[in-house]
């Protein structure tokens, strides 16, 4: 009898656990619309909170950042095993085409939609584009043909970004 009780409960744990790590995965690998709906669970200060590593407010965010996500993606996001990486803005109405080089960027290949499903199901379906750096006007701008909505995640960053004729 003891030993039923011990195996039942150590399977409860395994259970626990792989529940836990599969909620992790599914951040990134399964397309849940009830994890992403915002704004139908209400849910965004929850999915901040797991997902989202809250960076030093800069000066520009809220010019990335429309009313419908004021709660923003201001900075940097961790996921298990991923690099943190800050998100930009780039309108359709930009003047990033084709002048820079060098950095690689990952670009979602659809619009945000306010702040429902922030981020595509997996990592590897997000575009492959480089930041170039413009020894002309100083900065990096994006090699992405228009019209582009959407958020760029950039690594490591020193120097500024040109987007729609700022610097970010």
């Amino acid at each position: 009898m003891n030993t039923f009780v011990i195996k039942f409960v150590l399977v409860g744990i395994a259970f626990s656990i792989v529940k836990e790590i599969s909620c992790d995965l599914d951040f990134w690998y399964d397309n849940d619309d009830e994890l992403y709906d915002i704004e139908k669970r209400q849910n965004w200060d929850a999915f901040q909170r797991k997902h989202v590593v809250k960076a030093p407010t800069t000066e520009h965010d809220d010019a990335f950042w429309d009313h419908t996500a004021k709660q923003r993606l201001d900075g940097q996001y961790g996921a298990p095993g991923h690099k943190k990486q800050t998100f930009i803005r780039v309108d359709k109405e930009s003047d990033i085409e084709n002048n820079f080089h060098g950095t690689k960027c990952r670009i979602p290949p659809k619009p945000f939609e306010g702040i429902r499903k922030p981020y595509e199901k997996s990592r590897d379906r997000f575009d492959i584009v480089e930041l170039v750096w413009d020894e002309d006007n100083g900065n990096y701008a994006v090699n992405y043909p228009p019209p582009v909505h959407v958020c760029v995640a950039l690594d490591n960053l020193d120097r500024p970004v040109h987007y729609a004729g700022k610097e970010a």
